[in-house]
């Protein structure tokens, strides 16, 4: 599944009746932005108490989706948000108290990390996996804590389990590091994680914190391979959200919820979301139930002919043929009022919800043309498995 299309979205929607489309004469237009959050959020509360040891526990013990990489000398594995790159290349000098990281080093290996969810935002870090020849005992959590407060950068402690990892910084960055002695390359694993928010950054401390936090994750469970069950890692794909794309999407959910019947028939609101890769469609009238009811009949993998079909209604045989090019549907996903339908070009995920006693029918695409590519049809099933009650986002 490919995260970098977690970036620059654009969400709409659109509000008709009976599924007549002709009937939209005006348009009004909504950007969500960050600058929303604000309206929702209290900014000194949002930003204090970052270090909260119980929440923080609960976070790293959280499960996340697994995606296992083959390496040079070992596999590993991570989320799938995340990207490796094994290089010996690079300018590095980096102080661990007693010990010193330098690309000078004949042996110099690191693995470049890169993290699909910090792409494009006004925000950077840097993260690589470093590989020393030293004892077990010559380098330490003790011992770089010592050279972090003697620096005269004066970095802040912000959170450390005294044996295998810090986080410390500035309350605007959070770095991490994080050692692992690798028995079996005699060397010591040493992962590092550098913070970079710029002046205009969209990001509050609390959302740079949980980031420092999903990389200390990802760290300390890189060698801890399992066998993979499909549908079980897809079911953690929203633990790999980012806090803030969690924020925006309570804050979507929340435009979808407030969708009034008051609104005119013949208006088609659209709404743009900045930090999403999809677009949404709704619809209210009274055919909604008996399109709900047909789509229910629906098989996983079976075929649907439309051309042929006659156990659908019109209404909902309208709905399909205006969503798709090709006559033959096949049904990919099911939950509960949620299905995800291919005609073999394009997907598209339907859900079913009821807003003042009036059933709306969401349509959720991203305009995936099926290449044999991943796309993010199963992060948007999840994630809308949660429209009535929306995220945990405190961290």
């Amino acid at each position: 599944m490919n995260l970098n299309k977690i970036v620059l979205i654009l969400l709409s929607i659109t509000v008709v009746s009976c599924l007549d489309l002709s009937s939209i004469t005006q348009t009004e237009y909504l950007e969500i932005t960050s600058e929303h959050l604000s309206m929702i959020e209290n900014e000194e509360e949002e930003n204090n108490y970052i270090v909260d040891t119980l929440q923080i526990n609960k976070t790293l013990a959280q499960p996340s989706t697994d995606k296992i990489w083959e390496l040079s000398n070992f596999k590993c594995v991570t989320p799938i948000n995340y990207a490796l790159k094994e290089t010996t290349s690079g300018v590095f000098k980096i102080n661990l108290g007693t010990t010193m990281i330098t690309s000078d080093d004949p042996d110099f290996f690191r693995i470049e990390v890169e993290d699909a969810n910090v792409v494009d935002m006004v925000f950077q870090d840097y993260s690589n996996f470093f590989y020393i020849n030293a004892d077990k005992d010559s380098i330490t959590i003790k011992n770089i804590i010592e050279g972090l407060q003697s620096d005269t950068k004066q970095h802040e402690i912000f959170h450390t389990d005294n044996e295998s990892f810090v986080i410390y910084g500035d309350k605007r960055n959070f770095n991490v590091i994080h050692l692992n002695y690798l028995e079996t390359l005699k060397k010591m694993e040493v992962f590092i994680n550098y913070q970079k928010s710029g002046p205009f950054s969209d990001l509050s401390s609390r959302d740079l914190f949980t980031l420092a936090l999903s990389k200390l994750r990802m760290a300390r469970n890189f060698h801890a391979i399992k066998n993979i069950d499909e549908e079980e890692n897809w079911s953690h794909i929203t633990s790999t959200l980012t806090r803030y794309h969690r924020k925006l999407a309570n804050l979507t959910f929340k435009a979808i919820k407030s969708t009034s019947e008051e609104v005119p028939i013949e208006k088609n609101i659209e709404i743009s979301v900045p930090d999403f890769d999809m677009s949404i469609n709704i619809y209210r009238g009274q055919k909604i139930d008996t399109i709900q009811q047909d789509f229910k009949i629906f098989k996983i993998s079976e075929t649907i002919d439309l051309e042929s079909n006659t156990l659908l209604q019109n209404a909902t045989t309208k709905l399909l043929n205006a969503t798709y090019t090709g006559s033959e549907l096949t049904l990919l996903q099911t939950g509960n009022n949620a299905f995800v339908i291919t005609d073999g070009y394009s997907k598209r995920l339907f859900c079913f919800y009821t807003i003042e006693n009036t059933p709306i029918l969401i349509r959720v695409t991203d305009e995936y043309i099926d290449s044999g590519s991943d796309d993010n049809l199963d992060l948007y099933f999840e994630m809308f498995k949660n429209l009535e009650k929306g995220f945990d986002v405190f961290y």
